[in-house]
């Protein structure tokens, strides 16, 4: 027979302990993330960076990594910016949602602790919703349906691989299967600048590009992708994140010119 364990109250105890270590682990290695970055700005020794005395639960100027530091701290700030993007869609989506109950008072008389009352109410109930929810409600809002969703939700798909396991793919960030395999595949709205020179298109790829007299920057869209493979670590560069900063913007604008006043 197996042996039998018998859960005593102080085992719940010590159990209970370990509950610190899951935010002391993330919060420490985010303090010693902005003093590394800091002593890299202020041009101050990493190790010289003087660690608040009332956290002394924290190991200061130790940064735990995996791999090379300098993949791990773009990822790190690629996480926070990524994080950003999704915040800000959450928030776009839960203010169209929130003006729509707003018209619900068009023509109506009511005490202004009524109306305060009401406002946070409903700003309430949106903010709590997660993005997939927000993208459902959102698109029965808008007179013409949502574009860019795919992209949206292979971002968010992109944004919990970076939270939640350090950019490190696994089966659960998986959007698609190719082969019998499957892989986290990111899509995002690219952008081309071109200008009509000597009878051909050349692409404007560098700072510091002059136009001759006559000439014209054409602007233009491209489908971008990327796949990653289960156990592959995710690499954003500054470029990518400018795009997926703008695929986030195209989205928002959709529903902004397209919002339905009234009309659900």
């Amino acid at each position: 027979m197996p042996e039998e364990k018998k859960i005593t109250r102080v085992d719940i105890r010590l159990e209970a302990e370990t509950i610190i270590n899951d935010y002391v682990e993330i919060v420490q290695n985010s303090c010693n993330m902005l003093a590394f970055i800091t002593s890299n700005l202020k041009n101050i020794p990493f190790d010289e960076i003087p660690s608040p005395p009332v956290l002394g639960y924290f190991e200061f100027n130790k940064i735990n990594y995996v791999g090379d530091k300098k993949i791990y701290l773009d990822m790190w700030l690629f996480n926070h910016g990524i994080n950003d993007i999704i915040k800000g869609l959450n928030l776009s989506m839960a203010r169209a949602n929130y003006l729509l109950d707003m018209t619900k008072l068009e023509g109506k008389t009511m005490l202004y602790g009524e109306y305060v009352d009401f406002e946070k109410r409903i700003n309430k109930k949106f903010l709590k919703k997660d993005l997939p929810t927000l993208i459902s409600l959102t698109s029965e809002i808008v007179s013409k349906p949502l574009i860019l969703t795919d992209e949206i939700l292979s971002i968010n798909n992109c944004r919990k691989c970076l939270e939640h396991r350090n950019g490190i793919v696994t089966e659960i960030d998986t959007n698609i299967e190719i082969e019998n395999n499957k892989k986290l595949k990111i899509k995002w709205i690219g952008t081309r600048l071109t200008v009509l020179r000597n009878g051909e298109m050349q692409m404007i790829d560098k700072t510091g590009f002059s136009l001759n007299k006559g000439e014209e920057i054409q602007f233009s869209h491209l489908n971008e992708n990327k796949t990653y493979d289960i156990g592959e670590r995710l690499r954003i560069d500054m470029k990518t994140f400018y795009e997926l900063s703008y695929t986030g913007y195209l989205y928002v604008k959709h529903i902004a010119d397209n919002f339905n006043f009234g009309n659900k």
